[in-house]
């Protein structure tokens, strides 16, 4: 059994790490603009001159294989659990405050992030300082919300209700607004779902609808659509759909695949549900989408590999992103997985 848990939790944190280096390139791109510069994605790919599309221009700014802090956070959430046992709001304060010279050399970081961060550097209550200043901060339903989700589901195995109150505990210091706490906690509970034995995408649908609904209790309200009504949708999407592609293309259509979290967490998971299988294949259909694609390639990608247990990134770019990262896949695994075992399983 342990060795079941191991492979769930390898193949889900090489779908994370590869599917945010093979996203982070067309970050923030409409579809159209992603087709006009990469074609079809295929590969780990980078930009390698300024491109100007529609008055919009992009810049090369990180080399082949680079992760955005998508990576970084999850292997600083790993290590938490490891050496403190739980994620919760001290926990997450903790993180920002030891690693504050990091997140700040890190050019991903939002507004509503790191304006949190400033008030957790002057000792603020961490489950007050990511309450949102009014029902329309938009930035406080931003999908970062979800950045610590994935390990968190990871670390309780066949227990979404768990994993749902850890997630929204975790996010709430950055991350109040009721829709980004539903939606963290939704994808947590999803990837709990996932690392159970044998599940069935209906099982793993149904939790990440619980783990919604538990989000949803805690947080400042806020106008908003509803995470799980979009849930919904994403599966109807996605059972619809012919291909894996058209699905996302419709995700992108008609939920969106922005930073909001009530984007990113339902596309990811219809993405995740029109190609369950295939790690490579979700990772590349998110990127391909367009959007907040280092998020959603890498949320879509993990839960795949959770899922199915099998992992087919081509190993010379799994090599090439941990060494770009500085970053040992393998060896995170095995010790996230044993502590999995000992503390969770």
């Amino acid at each position: 059994m342990f060795s079941q848990l191991e492979n769930k939790v390898l193949c889900g944190l090489s779908g994370l790490y590869a599917g945010d280096a093979y996203g982070l390139p067309m970050e923030m791109m409409p579809r159209e603009h992603v087709f006009q510069v990469f074609g079809r994605v295929e590969d780990l790919v980078t930009l390698d001159e300024r491109v100007t599309l529609d008055g919009y221009w992009y810049r090369p700014i990180f080399p082949r294989g680079r992760g955005s802090d998508d990576t970084y956070f999850n292997t600083y959430v790993i290590e938490k659990y490891i050496t403190d046992g739980k994620m919760d709001e001290k926990v997450t304060a903790q993180i920002f405050s030891e690693r504050i010279r990091e997140i700040l050399d890190t050019p991903f970081y939002g507004p509503s992030t790191l304006a949190a961060i400033g008030r957790i550097m002057k000792g603020q209550d961490p489950a007050t300082t990511g309450l949102p200043g009014s029902p329309l901060s938009d930035g406080q339903s931003c999908g970062a919300a979800t950045l610590r989700s994935t390990p968190i589901g990871m670390a309780n195995p066949g227990n979404p209700k768990a994993a749902a109150l850890e997630a929204a505990h975790a996010a709430l210091p950055t991350h109040g607004s009721r829709v980004a706490l539903s939606a963290a906690s939704a994808w947590a509970a999803a990837v709990a779902c996932a690392m159970s034995d044998h599940p069935t995408l209906e099982a793993i649908r149904d939790a990440a609808l619980l783990g919604a609904e538990i989000g949803s209790y805690f947080g400042r309200t806020g106008i908003y659509a509803s995470v799980s009504a979009r849930i919904e949708l994403a599966w109807k999407i996605a059972d619809d759909a012919r291909t894996p592609q058209e699905a996302a293309n419709q995700l992108y259509d008609i939920i969106g695949a922005g930073l909001p979290a009530n984007e990113t967490v339902p596309t990811s998971l219809g993405i995740f549900f029109a190609c369950s299988d295939d790690v490579l294949g979700a990772i590349l259909t998110a990127a391909n989408v367009g959007g907040d694609t280092d998020s959603t390639a890498s949320m879509a990608g993990a839960l795949a590999g959770v899922y199915s247990g099998t992992c087919n990134i081509p190993q010379d770019r799994l090599a090439m992103i941990e060494q770009v990262n500085q970053i040992k896949i393998r060896d995170l695994s095995e010790r996230f997985s044993a502590w999995i075992w000992e503390n969770r399983a």
